[in-house]
């Protein structure tokens, strides 16, 4: 549920950083981001990962993605961190076109994952 996401996110368990856009001219926020640290074991580096990014269709197309992803570039950086990575569903060519335009490749890897039925299927398989 949305409060459960609300909720799991301002905890500060996860270690979940949530940045929030506003217009500066009133009228609530405008997008999100959502950003925890990992650790790139490829790189064998710390780096951020982007779990969510969000900026609401009216603002869209005004720059408000593009300086946000910026300010978390720079954020990753300031904590010594040599990437930031993110998730694109494949069939969200919008999102991938506007990741391309900031300097942003494929990578050579897929996400791949189990939940619900297929993770108590697999966690079965410990006992």
């Amino acid at each position: 549920s949305a409060e459960s996401v609300v909720r799991d996110m301002l905890s500060g368990e996860a270690g979940l950083i949530l940045w929030v856009v506003e217009p500066g001219t009133g009228g609530g926020p405008v997008g999100y981001a959502l950003v925890q640290d990992m650790y790139d074991t490829d790189g064998a580096d710390w780096a951020a990962w982007l779990h969510d990014l969000y900026i609401n269709a009216e603002w869209r197309s005004r720059d408000v993605g593009a300086r946000l992803m910026a300010h978390l570039a720079a954020v990753a950086k300031a904590n010594g961190h040599n990437g930031l990575w993110w998730g694109v569903h494949r069939n969200n060519w919008k999102a991938e076109r506007f990741y391309r335009n900031l300097g942003a490749h494929r990578a050579s890897i897929s996400v791949m994952g189990v939940a619900g039925p297929t993770l108590d299927a697999l966690a079965a398989k410990a006992a």
